[in-house]
């Protein structure tokens, strides 16, 4: 509950509304399209570790299949990534809450990579 207050601020017309706004919610979403990350994932020279997600969350379910897809399609694109110092690890039972949903097992791939002798 606390999550969601944090979430609330007072609009223009004395109503509370969530953020972001609808607005930004558009910018965001126009950003991400054109975001491609793979040309800096082939150009890192320090060691990168990525955990990729393996479930949806909840609100996600309605569009299985989409996140499915994009997960997927992902995965093939980051297996075309030719570097030594990337690191790519699907964390199963897990989605963008992993954090919360896998901490122990979050941190063991965390700890396991950072360790010298990864």
């Amino acid at each position: 509950m606390t999550a969601f207050e944090r979430n609330l601020v007072p609009g223009d017309d004395g109503h509370s509304r969530l953020r972001p706004t609808p607005d930004l919610t558009r910018q965001l979403r126009d950003a991400m399209d054109s975001l491609d990350l793979m040309p800096a994932y082939r150009e890192a020279r320090c060691p990168l570790l990525l955990v990729l997600a393996t479930e949806d969350l909840p609100e996600q379910q309605p569009f299985h299949s989409l996140y499915e897809a994009y997960r997927k399609a992902t995965a093939k694109r980051l297996a075309t990534v030719d570097n030594p110092s990337l690191r790519v690890r699907h964390l199963a039972g897990a989605s963008h809450a992993m954090v919360a949903e896998r901490p122990q097992e979050l941190a063991t791939l965390v700890t396991d990579f950072l360790s010298p002798h990864h």
